[in-house]
């Protein structure tokens, strides 16, 4: 008899690498060790903004998590109804590619002004890494790099942003 899969896993702590099973829903991701690859392989990780009638503005969390962490391989994950769907801090070396921040903290009826650091990706003293070939569409920020150097920004669609598709804060070197 096959053992079954949990239909849901509300927050899965990575160690190893790993490959994630498109038939499970996942919640948060926290990454706890330096030098893994984690293959999405499509799957998704819906936040609580994913339930019916809560508004994109009242989204809460983080899909992926990973501080002080680096040589990270992240691909084809697809994060929707978070605060913010990649939060990466004090950390160099990674590579995310292939990935959806799409739908996450998004108001665009707020006006001018600040309304926090959230929605697509937020790298925080993140150096030597590449963000390629990734989404971000109706989000507050699509990407926001902070005290962040010398990283690569390619090929990714950060359109239809309620703030800043590419926001840059004492981040230099970057291309």
């Amino acid at each position: 008899e096959a053992a079954t899969k949990p239909e849901r896993i509300s927050i899965l702590e990575v160690t190893d690498d790993i490959e994630l099973d498109p038939k499970i829903q996942y919640g948060a991701i926290v990454i706890r060790r330096s030098g893994i690859r984690i293959n999405g392989n499509g799957a998704l990780l819906e936040g609580p903004g994913m339930r019916e009638g809560v508004a994109a503005k009242t989204y809460q969390g983080t899909a992926i998590l990973g501080e002080g962490v680096s040589d990270v391989t992240l691909r084809n994950v697809t994060a929707r109804g978070w605060e913010t769907g990649l939060v990466v801090r004090d950390a160099a070396g990674w590579l995310i590619e292939g990935c959806d921040f799409s739908d996450n903290f998004h108001d665009p009826d707020f006006g001018w002004g600040e309304n926090g650091r959230r929605g697509g990706i937020v790298l925080e003293s993140v150096t030597k890494s590449t963000l390629r070939k990734n989404k971000a569409n109706r989000v507050w920020d699509a990407c926001v790099l902070v005290d962040s150097d010398e990283n690569i920004i390619e090929g990714n669609d950060f359109s239809h942003s309620s703030n800043t598709c590419l926001k840059l804060w004492t981040a230099c070197r970057n291309t």
